[in-house]
């Protein structure tokens, strides 16, 4: 299967992001650098920056989508047939999935300070967001 340009696109997005995360869970991400992500990319640093405007952008990216999967996997078990106590393991088996996983959502919750304010505002927005899930 050949790969439209706009999923090459997403496809190395994703592929600097999971970079990016081990990167900040080895270093903490205010010693994190942009060039040692790039490096181990295998990228020029100047290439970093056509996917992603700054380290904060990278992080940012890093806590939206895995806020995004977190409240995807919520909503699919909510709709489930299944007794709420075996909903709400699955949902804890879910959150610990997204905070652990390949995009670093752990980051969200110990490198909030490391974002500028108005990402910051827009990551708790979307943390917060007023849930249709019931279990």
């Amino acid at each position: 299967m050949v790969q439209t340009t706009g999923a090459r696109s997403n496809a190395k997005r994703a592929e600097i992001l999971r970079r990016a995360t081990q990167v900040f869970s080895r270093k903490g991400f205010h010693a994190a650098g942009m060039r040692e992500i790039a490096d181990g990319l295998g990228m020029a640093p100047g290439a970093l920056y056509y996917y992603f405007e700054s380290k904060e952008d990278l992080l940012y990216a890093c806590q939206m989508l895995s806020l995004e999967r977190l409240q995807g996997s919520a909503q699919d078990i909510a709709v489930r047939l299944l007794p709420a106590e075996r909903k709400l393991r699955q949902l804890i088996h879910a959150h610990l999935e997204h905070v652990l996983g390949e995009f670093g959502g752990s980051l969200a919750h110990v490198e909030f300070h490391g974002l500028p304010e108005p990402m910051l505002r827009r990551v708790v927005s979307k943390r917060d967001e007023p849930g249709h899930v019931v279990v």
